[in-house]
């Protein structure tokens, strides 16, 4: 059926276009119809985040990537803001998005069914903004996925990304990731890897982002929190003959040969600056925890 007329649909048709489907998003479809969502406390947890992005992203004329974009919540907004083209990508394509929702909107975002560790910044280009909400914790290889979204950034661009987040003082200065088991963690079975906030800015800063800001929306030991970055290609630009060793480091091998011992040494030089400073904070940390047990 063609919704290129959006407006001759009655109330009655669009309310049972809206039964065919499963909804995870709230989505407007009318002043009076709103696309049901799944959970309530996932309905509100995604207002408060539109709030926030709505506030510190401006879309006009942007280049954005919107990373498990489900039914297209985020990518919507980020149309109706101004965005020159939009981009979803899901491991699990909504149906109802395809079918329903940009023939019905007269979108032009383009949705693609890709998991985010195949996604592949070269055929897709670079992006202004990347969003990237609800998909961290559930990443069995959380900083290869990281490697892939900060890939698709370009510079001076923004990635914003809400994931669950180890949330204790006692850890508050440590940069620790929660690997539960495969009987579940916190969040379930689905939900492997739980970040606090120092190691998700510190895995960010070695993939060349600054921190702006973040939110946190309660007071629970994990709770779900929004970050902003920005990416600037001079952070933690480390050069051995104008190579980066970004890529030495990520397993570019044909690099190898490229450096002489010389170039070796000032490798181990750069690295060497950090170790005892490194090894001092360890220690610092186990004193901390003896002493607040």
């Amino acid at each position: 059926m063609d919704f290129s007329a959006k407006m001759s649909f009655s109330e009655n048709d669009l309310i049972k276009k809206i039964e065919k489907y499963n909804w995870y998003h709230e989505i407007q479809l009318t002043s009076k119809l709103v696309t049901p969502g799944s959970i309530p406390a996932i309905n509100e947890l995604n207002r408060l985040i539109k709030e926030k992005i709505q506030k510190k992203i401006f879309f006009k004329n942007k280049r954005v990537l919107d990373i498990g974009c489900r039914e297209g919540l985020y990518s919507f907004l980020a149309e109706k803001a101004g965005a020159s083209e939009i981009i979803g990508i899901d491991n699990d394509l909504s149906a109802a998005a395809i079918d329903f929702l940009i023939p019905f909107f007269q979108s032009k975002v383009k949705m693609y069914e890709l998991n985010l560790y195949e996604f592949n910044s070269e055929k897709f280009g670079a992006f202004d903004v990347v969003i990237m909400l609800g998909v961290l914790y559930h990443l069995k290889f959380p900083f290869w996925g990281l490697k892939r979204a900060c890939d698709a950034v370009a510079n001076k661009g923004i990635i914003v990304i809400s994931t669950a987040i180890l949330d204790l003082p006692i850890i508050e200065e440590m940069e620790l990731l929660y690997f539960p088991s495969a009987t579940g963690g916190p969040f379930g079975y689905d939900s492997p890897s739980y970040f606090n906030k120092k190691c998700l800015c510190s895995a960010m800063q070695a993939n060349g982002f600054r921190f702006l800001e973040s939110y946190k929306f309660n007071e629970d030991p994990v709770n779900i929190q929004l970050f902003f970055f920005e990416k600037d290609q001079n952070i933690n630009s480390i050069k051995v003959k104008n190579k980066n060793l970004d890529d030495y480091f990520y397993g570019k091998h044909d690099m190898h040969s490229d450096f002489t011992a010389q170039d070796l040494s000032e490798i181990y030089q750069e690295q060497s600056k950090h170790i005892i400073s490194e090894w001092n904070k360890i220690i610092n940390w186990e004193k901390k925890l003896k002493n607040d047990q």
